[in-house]
């Protein structure tokens, strides 16, 4: 059983954010296309970063809570987490905009984005002997 663990926390993420997608209030299902082109675009990036860092030993996966079934090294559980935690992600965030009318003002999104960029960047600085972690403050930092 321990061998589901992976997939079932993709699954469980994932299984009422989809159920609820289709109901007549929200009807997120109309934008299923749309959502898995842009998330398999940006997922494919992450995966070769995944690949990459599995490679040079930065992480790994435990073989205990997988099935075994592999695609450049990672396990199918880690690809499919490309897609189900941005759609849980993406759908909470619909939601809330929907009913909450999430509004944001252009100074303060201005202001928040150079102090991510500022904060991104010193972080980075102070941890560049750890790669994850610099890696993933400079390319925040710069995709900012």
């Amino acid at each position: 059983m321990q061998q589901y663990l992976y997939l079932l926390i993709n699954f469980f993420t994932v299984i009422i954010c989809f159920i609820f997608s289709f109901h007549r209030k929200i009807r997120f299902n109309r934008y299923f296309s749309e959502f898995l082109s842009a998330s398999l675009l940006v997922g494919f990036v992450f995966i070769v970063w995944d690949a990459w860092f599995t490679k040079m030993g930065v992480w790994w996966f435990n073989d205990k809570y997988l099935l075994g079934i592999k695609f450049f090294r990672l396990p199918l559980e880690e690809i499919l987490f490309f897609i189900c935690i941005p759609f849980a992600c993406i759908f909470t965030y619909f939601c809330l905009d929907k009913f909450f009318k999430l509004d944001w003002k252009p100074f303060p999104e201005k202001i928040f984005v150079v102090v991510a960029i500022i904060v991104s960047l010193i972080i980075c600085n102070f941890y560049c002997e750890r790669i994850y972690t610099f890696v993933t403050f400079l390319s925040t930092g710069c995709s900012l």
